[in-house]
């Protein structure tokens, strides 16, 4: 650590809590019963070659490998736990600054530095999830505890030789991150917030975010710091309602931006089969021009095509309300079976071409298009204005 003057006053220091000796005597005993083990394992064998060549063999091939593996495994963990338990982070809010001791446990390396706030260009306020450890809360020996905890953490990017550099500091506990907060905001240290988890990116790609995303994340607010009448000395201080509160705001937002999207998606889907109708009808205009161009419709009965085409467009209307690929495919059946009634109703009259005729059905054909083409954008306009509800109903 770095070290103080003798005036110099420490607002907060921090270091983290040792193994208990209970949990230290169960996590030894436990390794040294795999250290037995493994020893046992490639003992055996010989001891069993008094007995039995064949099965001493036996047991030596699999014993072997499994004894030495079991060595390793307790003679690495318990190596790791010891170096951990005697290597703790440390942390300390000075008046003018910060320094901090933090340790890689699988590198085995040190990082420590002394931070002063003149150096600081911005803070960012967020939560990081903390695997579950015995000294985060005292319980009973029965007391069912989660398998993590979550809890602050302040990033702070400062410059320092010309560099942009980052500095991690973690709290076990909601109160104790507002005390830091308050000293920021007396150095006029602009403090973001939010609920994006960084805590898991290495140092560049956590300064890249930073500079990326800091604009879209909003400032630390201290107007609301939960002091109500009924919050005690206890309850959680500014930065526990504020992220609370960011919390649930960025949830009601990303749940709005999903409704939007299948918003969306739902109108794309109701716009997708729009342009059928239309083809179905240039398809079916072909068609019985052609009928009635060899006579196959009576001039008579000029009507029916327009009837049973009129038929099948208020057929696709209800299926446009409804909306879905399979509907649409079905408006495809329909259609085509339409055709087909009106093309054998004319097969089956007999007609003659007349020029009588052919001015009937083209007269039918004009009475129809436009008819299509006044309603089409009056049931686009109808859905448009249809409630988000009904878009995403399915």
């Amino acid at each position: 650590m770095i070290r103080l003057d003798m005036d110099t006053t420490v607002l907060y220091e921090r270091q983290e809590v040792k193994m208990q000796p209970f949990y230290w005597i169960l996590t030894f005993q436990a390794l040294f019963v795999l250290l037995v083990l493994g020893i046992g394992l490639i003992v055996f064998p010989f001891y069993l070659y008094k007995f039995s060549a064949i099965w001493a063999t036996v047991c030596l091939i699999i014993g072997l490998p499994l004894g030495f593996y079991f060595i390793k495994v307790a003679w690495k963990d318990g190596r790791k736990r010891i170096w951990e338990n005697c290597h703790l982070d440390r942390y300390r809010l000075l008046e003018h600054g910060f320094d901090y001791e933090q340790y890689e446990v699988e590198s085995r390396t040190k990082h420590s530095a002394f931070v002063a706030f003149s150096k600081v260009e911005a803070a960012v306020a967020s939560k990081f999830i903390a695997k579950y450890h015995y000294a985060y809360k005292q319980s009973g020996f029965f007391e069912k505890q989660p398998y993590a905890h979550i809890f602050p953490v302040l990033f702070f990017v400062y410059s320092e030789e010309g560099a942009r550099k980052l500095a991690r500091v973690y709290f076990k506990d909601e109160d104790s991150i507002d005390l830091w907060l308050e000293q920021l905001r007396k150095h006029s240290i602009p403090i973001r917030i939010t609920v994006d988890h960084l805590d898991a990116l290495k140092e560049e790609q956590l300064l890249n975010t930073i500079e990326q995303k800091e604009e879209t994340w909003p400032f630390m607010d201290f107007s609301d710091s939960g002091d109500d009448p009924g919050r005690t000395n206890e309850s959680p201080g500014t930065f526990y309602y504020r992220f609370q509160q960011l919390a649930v705001e960025t949830a009601k937002k990303q749940a709005y931006e999903q409704r939007e999207e299948r918003l969306e998606e739902a109108k794309a889907q109701s716009a997708l089969p729009l342009w059928l109708p239309f083809v179905l009808q240039a398809i079916g205009l072909a068609l019985l021009y052609g009928a009635a161009d060899h006579g196959l419709i009576a001039v008579d009965n000029w009507w029916i095509c327009l009837v049973m085409l009129l038929a099948g467009y208020a057929m696709f209307i209800y299926l446009l309300r409804k909306t879905g690929l399979w509907k649409a495919i079905l408006h495809i059946v329909i259609s085509s079976v339409v055709l087909f009634i009106v093309i054998v109703f004319g097969i089956e009259t007999g007609a003659e071409e007349t020029e009588a005729f052919i001015d009937s059905l083209l007269l039918a054909y004009f009475i129809y298009i436009p008819a299509s083409f006044i309603l089409y954008p009056f049931i686009i306009k109808l859905r448009q204005r249809r409630s988000l509800k009904s878009h995403l109903r399915r």
